[in-house]
């Protein structure tokens, strides 16, 4: 993960959201970090907290940067 510095060796979100609402409220967000070794996850929390409420903040982009190959998934 870029933003953390190399302190981050894997991250994993799972977004449930609900039918009608927008996809940026959803019921369930979670973010499950795998810290590099020796890295203390409450070390890394405040910025993958900063860093996914800016992911959310522009969520209607996600679309176009999957299409045009500047984010991939998997």
């Amino acid at each position: 993960m870029k933003e953390a510095g190399g302190d981050v060796r894997e991250v994993h979100v799972r977004i449930l959201s609900q039918i009608g609402k927008p996809v940026d409220e959803p019921q369930v967000a979670a973010v499950q970090l795998l810290p590099a070794e020796g890295v203390k996850l409450a070390k890394v929390r405040p910025n993958a907290q900063a860093v996914t409420e800016k992911w959310f903040r522009q969520i209607d982009t996600i679309p176009r940067l999957l299409l045009t190959g500047k984010l991939t998934v998997f």
